[in-house]
């Protein structure tokens, strides 16, 4: 069962992930303030799961490996950015700690609710920011023009695909 505290961090968790994306998307272009909306939405991500942590009050092994996997994710990404020392420690935990989350998710889900399909409408939302992103970056990478558009046009549809699709539907 959720309880009503950690659903009331879910908007705010979801809304940093989304200027973690728009960050990146600055970073990427060379825009200005990337580094400020970058380093924003990781201090916020790393204050608000721990305590979403905090406040839930039946806490698996699951659990617990997803707080290491996000606290780990958000120092290798600030140590990786900004080139401070001993960030080789959070490459060798983040990892680990995903490939964790991953074997215990994954069990999880095909245990206790079965295969589900993603509804089509989501599906085709994924398809498109995909192939707009790997479009964007290819066309990057080249240098070829209309790159920012297909950048700006793939990270926009992923921000509002997170925003509005659920991350875990409740039954």
């Amino acid at each position: 069962m959720i309880n009503i505290k950690d659903k009331k961090l879910r908007k705010p968790l979801r809304l940093l992930i989304s200027l973690l994306i728009i960050g990146m998307l600055f970073k990427i272009i060379h825009w200005p303030y990337s580094s400020i909306l970058i380093i924003s939405a990781f201090s916020g991500i790393a204050v608000l799961y721990p305590i979403r942590f905090k406040n839930k009050t039946n806490k698996a092994l699951l659990d617990y490996i997803k707080l290491v996997l996000v606290i780990s994710w958000v120092l290798n990404s600030l140590f990786t950015l900004y080139h401070l020392p001993y960030g080789l420690l959070f490459k060798i935990i983040t990892p680990i700690a995903f490939i964790s989350w991953f074997a215990m998710e994954g069990l999880y889900y095909f245990s206790a609710n079965g295969l589900k399909p993603i509804p089509l409408k989501y599906y085709g939302i994924y398809v498109i920011t995909g192939l707009l992103l790997l479009l964007g970056l290819a066309f990057k990478i080249m240098h070829w023009p209309y790159s920012t558009l297909l950048l700006i046009l793939g990270f926009s549809l992923s921000v509002i695909s997170i925003i509005i699709t659920p991350f875990n539907k409740q039954n």
